[in-house]
C-alpha cells in the first residue's frame, strides 16, 4: 500500500546538549501527522546504554559509546548506527515521534554514564 503519509521538503534540526540523565527537549510539529525522528547523538564521555523517550515509546541501546562515538536512532529509516555500522540487533524498544500537539523528549543513561553528549533532533511535518 501507499505511504498514507505527505512529508514536508523542509527539515527542522534542533540542537540538545545533554548534561544530565533525565534531560528533556519540547519539541512541535506543524503537521497533522506524528512526525519521525533522526536522533544523532555524538558522546562526549563515556555514554552506556543511551535511551530516548517521548513518553509512549522509547528506544535504547544496549552498551558503550566512547567520546567521539555516534550514534543515530533513524526512525525515519527504522535504523540505529553506530559510527555508520548497523547496531539494530543491540537495541531495544519503539522509535519514538512527535505528537503533532507536541512532545516531550527524554533522554536517559545508566548512572556510570558521564552524561555528557551532543545530541541533534531532525524531523520534517507530516500530513494525513
Amino acid at each position: 500500500a501507499r505511504d498514507p503519509f505527505e512529508e514536508s521538503t523542509g527539515l527542522y534540526s534542533v540542537a540538545w546538549p545533554i548534561t544530565v540523565p533525565g534531560a528533556t527537549l519540547n519539541v512541535t510539529t506543524n503537521g497533522t501527522a506524528p512526525a519521525r525522528l533522526v536522533v544523532r547523538l555524538t558522546a562526549v564521555g563515556n555514554i552506556v546504554n543511551p535511551s530516548i523517550s517521548d513518553g509512549t515509546r522509547s528506544i535504547a541501546y544496549s552498551g558503550t559509546l566512547s567520546p567521539g562515538d555516534a550514534i543515530a536512532f533513524d526512525g525515519a529509516l527504522g535504523a540505529v548506527l553506530l559510527n555508520g555500522e548497523d547496531v539494530l540487533p543491540y537495541v531495544s524498544g519503539t522509535f519514538p515521534s512527535i505528537d503533532p500537539a507536541g512532545t516531550t523528549l527524554m533522554y536517559e543513561d545508566d548512572a556510570a554514564s558521564s552524561h555528557h553528549a551532543d545530541v541533534t533532533v531532525e524531523y520534517r511535518d507530516r500530513w494525513w
